[in-house]
């Protein structure tokens, strides 16, 4: 919910900011200020919260900055070619940044099961042979330091029958 409320904001601080300058600047040169809040919205606030952010941008865009002001109603049907890359721009960019933050994640993941495998490979390759039962079992243990000091301990034949572990 507060990442809605920050989508909202972020329109009603284009908004502010459109206001100030548009006596300076055409309208259509407006949408640009909409867009970097949805933009900004889109890499901070995820895929929902952005694409309110797109919606939200090109009403607020028409109904106060589009003539006749206050209505919904444009006069220049160019307009809507704006209202539409707008809203297109946005959800895209949303929709990108979400992917991207998924492929990030997957990475994430990646990285941590091939950093187990590379520590759990080199322990096998520093082990006896007869003891890398011993070392499967004590990675499957984890951090647990007592369970792993017993398993070390113990005979590889004792292993075997506890944990059915086969090198």
């Amino acid at each position: 919910l507060s990442s809605y409320l920050l989508a909202v904001g972020s329109v009603a601080a284009a908004a502010a900011l459109a206001a100030l300058v548009a006596a300076h600047v055409a309208p259509v040169n407006l949408a640009m200020i909409f867009l970097l809040a949805v933009v900004a919205a889109a890499l901070s606030l995820g895929r929902g919260p952005s694409a309110l952010a797109a919606i939200l941008a090109v009403a607020v865009f028409d109904f106060f900055f589009v003539p006749p002001h206050l209505t919904f109603v444009v006069d220049d049907l160019q307009y809507l070619l704006t209202f539409a890359a707008m809203l297109l721009v946005g959800l895209t960019i949303s929709t990108l940044t979400a992917r991207l933050r998924e492929q990030a994640a997957a990475a994430s993941a990646r990285e941590q099961r091939a950093t187990v495998l590379y520590g759990l490979s080199r322990d096998l390759a520093d082990a006896d042979p007869g003891r890398r039962e011993l070392v499967v079992s004590a990675r499957l243990c984890g951090s647990d330091r007592r369970r792993r000091q017993r398993l070390h301990h113990a005979r590889p034949d004792e292993v075997r029958r506890r944990h059915r572990v086969v090198a």
